[in-house]
């Protein structure tokens, strides 16, 4: 199945259906949140369950952490912008961020 790039009309509706502190980056391309969590290994522990939903669903976003922080981007390669899988993945992360 061919994956289709969105719109910006498109990505900003699709945003609206995300928790709100999902942002579309500056050029529309990518799609990120930012989580401040302590202590450390609480941040671990949420970097490494965004990796697993990201093999779950062969959708792989950038994901750096530190101390008191994680952060997901996420963008399809593919189509050198958003599809509906940087949304899929970003509601599965925000069931993952509210268990």
């Amino acid at each position: 199945m061919a994956i289709a790039k969105l719109s910006s009309n498109e990505a900003q509706q699709a945003l609206k259906g995300c928790h709100s502190d999902w942002q579309l980056t500056a050029d529309g391309q990518s799609l990120t949140r930012h989580f401040k969590i302590k202590p450390y290994a609480a941040v671990l522990a949420l970097a490494n369950q965004m990796a697993r939903l990201s093999e779950e669903q062969d959708h792989h976003g950038d994901i750096r952490f530190g101390w008191g922080y994680c952060t997901i981007t996420m963008t399809t390669h593919d189509v050198k912008g958003l599809s509906a899988r940087d949304f899929r993945l970003a509601e599965a992360i925000d069931m993952l961020a509210l268990s």
